[in-house]
């Protein structure tokens, strides 16, 4: 299991950061498409979810198409968070759905951190107030959420 000081919790490791924020995006697209929806091309006018500068990946994963993927990765949050507590990194008090609503938070923030401009998962902050979700948390739980949409896919098939 991930480990990072006490000291250094919060801050935004990049590449890692990248890579899991990027692996989500990944595994939304492509929960997108096993569901039917289209993703640009260039010479389509539909697209997903679209944004001033690109696609709005927080409203593809709040949509009715990721609702699999969602509740996977909510019940791989809540497993992690429990053995992370056994270890001592997590607080003690937090119940599984506890776990659950801190990982919606830190979705959320991983993508906002993805989008925002000045790409601070890519580039260094001049100040370095970036600040991001828990690496050991958020790695183990997207990992094991790939790991099983990889497996299964057709589990995250939307029914209709």
């Amino acid at each position: 299991m991930l480990t990072v000081p006490e000291d250094r919790r919060g801050e935004v490791f990049r590449p890692t950061h990248f890579l899991a924020a990027h692996g989500l995006e990944l595994m939304i697209k492509a929960c997108l498409i096993l569901n039917k929806k289209k993703v640009k091309k260039e010479d389509e006018k539909e697209a997903p979810q679209k944004k001033k500068n690109g696609h709005d990946i927080a409203a593809d994963w709040a949509s009715e198409l990721c609702e699999k993927l969602r509740y996977c990765a909510r019940v791989h949050a809540a497993a992690v968070g429990v053995e992370m507590q056994q270890h001592g990194y997590l607080n003690p008090d937090l119940t599984e759905d506890g776990h659950r609503s801190v990982f919606d938070m830190h979705v959320s923030d991983l993508i906002a951190l993805l989008g925002e401009s000045g790409y601070p998962l890519r580039y260094p902050s001049a100040d370095g107030s970036k600040k991001a979700p828990p690496l050991p948390f958020m790695v183990t739980v997207l990992h094991r959420t790939a790991n099983e949409f990889l497996e299964h896919p057709m589990d995250f098939r939307i029914k209709g």
